[in-house]
């Protein structure tokens, strides 16, 4: 117990005992007084006789004890109850949010010939054009609108990748894998009785540039703001469906790369449109200890561009822009499955309030043939696409989350690809950090 609460309870005891005594000694000398002053003389007349019957009756009620007044209510525990009933964490509403796995980036492959007469073939993926697919719902969200506001850290290992090599004449070939760190942070509030909610989103990426002789290329630190509108279409004791609609605006930065004798810019332009319907069941309520703490959560989400990105050579000199044409970025499709169980729950306690373990599965795949963009200028030609046709992408994720004071949620979690190929991965490994807090 705090020091500060210790000294306000001995403070609080001894002004009420000392009032009590100071009360106890009023009244006694008072009675004694008023005794005195009625006391039989025989030398009074009978009709004083009612008279001293009223002061003995006045003195009895005045010696006789107060009665026991009711306790006070706790601090403590009223503290505990308001909390409680403001985090609504009952049934459904204690289930955590899905973590997540990544957004995927688009696969750039550039030949490009130099003025000097010598080719050198070099391959890129784009580092996620203005941190795209961010309405993803499954990244730290659940089907259920609440009002929270929150904050993200995902650090992705060899998201990124670089090969060059020059053909003619020949040379040793040359690899490069960057990380990439992305910073997120937003706000959900709901409306209609907590029946629908709009939720903003807005990724920040870390600084990025990576080289190898005869390529460069550098992205910006702003994404794209998502605007995800949710609701509640039914609600039981136990289940919970939900739906709605994520909107991928192009506020993010543009990647740049540099080919030799002149840039290559491909613009980020497109707006992504991400329906999704999810669910969430919850068998017991571990506040209250009826059932047990297993929860289960899933989406399923669909993501289409609506129109294409600008592809352009621009000469680093003149600034003169020539246009390859636009490149449309294949439409996915999102699975993703999340089973955890409450190990602690407890939400009396004085600060941790609960530990969960979340286990996730996140299947990405491809619902379209790649779109190709190609085109030459000043001896340099480039080419746009996905070399691999075909995105097929499992992750799995395990985290732990904390609940603080039942109302905020501190959660580290790890991304691990399931599959082998370089095209079966978006990255080597993955690691989150989010931070939530509801009101």
């Amino acid at each position: 117990m705090p020091r500060a609460r210790i000294t306000a309870i001995i403070l609080s005891v001894a002004t009420a005992w000392l009032g009590t005594a100071l009360v106890s000694r009023a009244q006694d000398s008072f009675v004694q007084r008023l005794l005195q002053q009625q006391v039989y003389d025989p030398t009074m007349n009978d009709g004083d006789g009612e008279e001293d019957e009223y002061a003995v009756d006045q003195a009895a009620m005045w010696l006789q004890q107060p009665a026991a007044q009711p306790a006070a209510p706790s601090l403590d525990s009223a503290r505990r109850s308001t909390r409680g009933s403001r985090q609504g964490n009952v049934g459904l509403a204690s289930v955590p949010n899905m973590f997540g796995d990544c957004a995927c980036g688009t696969t750039a492959t550039a030949t490009v010939l130099s003025a000097f007469g010598t080719i050198q073939d070099s391959q890129f993926k784009l580092p996620m054009i203005g941190g795209s697919r961010t309405g993803k719902i499954a990244e730290n969200d659940i089907a259920m609108p609440v009002d929270r506001i929150f904050a993200s850290y995902n650090h992705y290992t060899d998201v990124f990748q670089m090969r060059t090599q020059p053909t003619f004449p020949a040379g040793p070939s040359l690899f490069r894998q960057e990380p990439i760190d992305r910073y997120t942070i937003g706000f959900e509030k709901t409306f209609f009785n907590q029946m629908t909610s709009i939720e903003l989103r807005m990724p920040f990426s870390g600084s990025f540039n990576a080289t190898l002789p005869g390529l460069a290329v550098n992205n910006g630190n702003f994404g794209n703001l998502a605007v995800i509108l949710k609701g509640l279409l039914w609600q039981g004791q136990n289940l919970g469906l939900g739906a709605g609609m994520a909107i991928d605006t192009p506020t993010g930065s543009s990647t740049v790369s540099r080919l030799g004798p002149t840039n290559l810019r491909i613009e980020n332009d497109a707006v992504h449109l991400l329906p999704y319907v999810g669910f969430l069941y919850a068998p017991g309520d571990p506040q209250w200890g009826w059932g047990n703490g297993l929860f289960v959560t899933g989406f399923l989400q669909f993501d289409a561009a609506t129109n294409g990105n600008q592809v352009q050579f621009v000469d680093p000199t003149t600034k003169a822009m020539t246009n390859l044409g636009k490149y449309n970025e294949q439409n996915l499709m999102f699975m993703d499955l999340s089973v955890g169980y409450w190990l602690y729950r407890n939400p009396y306690a004085y600060r941790w309030t609960g530990f969960a373990v979340v286990n996730e599965i996140h299947y990405t795949t491809s619902v379209q043939s790649p779109d190709i963009v190609a085109g030459a200028t000043n001896g340099a030609g480039a080419t746009v696409t996905n070399p691999s046709g075909h995105i097929d992408v499992t992750n799995y994720t395990i985290g732990v989350q904390a609940l603080m004071f039942d109302m905020s949620s501190l959660r580290v979690a790890g991304v691990f690809p399931v599959g082998s190929r370089s095209d079966s991965r978006f990255f080597d490994s993955e690691v989150q950090v989010q931070f939530n807090r509801r009101f």
